[in-house]
């Protein structure tokens, strides 16, 4: 077991960490090499010292973020940091951490399956302008309690948003605000929250889910 290595130096021509490498040890700070492409499922998981990711820069091959499950004394701005050359937040990849404030970068995609879940102090929510669709995927934000009563604005490129994607758990006074026409709506992305308004584009041209068909009236 390494669950009391407090100092880690990854070297420069590493490509590659595989699945729950470095589970539960005890390092506070991790600088990841420029020449890192795969990141595996759990590879730094529950890791409670960890406040703060250096990610690689300049490497097109480093396109998604994973492994962070648990590490809940990350700070925002492991978010905010993350490089553009990043399409892809894995499903769990940040799931039970402690961010207050989640920021998706312009380059993402995709926001997995339970991405963000339980993260109970989580009060906000950007997702950065661009011209790069967006899907988000089941349950990315679910049981995210400190978030209710706060607004939450799906711009344009949000074009795919799939079941409980936003179930927080907890009947809510949010305002939620669509602004792709074009939208496609799995199942019931709020989990049957209760919002107090959803806004949506009046020229909404989607087939969307029962669901949300009875949320719109």
């Amino acid at each position: 077991s390494c669950t009391s290595l407090t100092d880690l130096t990854l070297g420069s021509g590493l490509t590659s960490i595989g699945e729950g490498a470095f589970r539960r040890i005890a390092i506070s700070e991790l600088v990841l090499p420029n020449s890192l492409t795969t990141l595996g499922v759990d590879a730094f998981r529950d890791i409670g010292n960890l406040t703060s990711i250096t990610w690689p820069q300049g490497n097109a091959m480093f396109n998604k973020v994973d492994g962070f499950n648990g590490c809940s004394a990350l700070s925002d701005d492991v978010l905010s940091s993350i490089p553009s050359t990043v399409t892809t937040i894995a499903d769990y990849a940040f799931a039970n951490c402690h961010f207050t404030k989640v920021t998706i970068p312009q380059s993402v995609e995709y926001v997995g399956k339970y991405a963000f879940s339980t993260n109970s102090y989580l009060e906000s929510i950007v997702i950065k302008e661009s011209n790069v669709p967006l899907t988000i995927d089941e349950y990315a934000f679910k049981e995210t309690s400190k978030i209710v009563g706060k607004d939450i604005v799906l711009p344009e490129r949000v074009s795919v948003l799939k079941n409980n994607a936003f179930g927080f758990g907890y009947n809510t006074s949010n305002v939620f605000t669509i602004n792709n026409k074009n939208i496609v709506i799995e199942g019931d992305p709020w989990g049957q929250t209760r919002w107090t308004t959803i806004k949506y584009p009046l020229d909404l041209t989607t087939e969307t889910s029962p669901t949300f068909m009875e949320y719109k009236t």
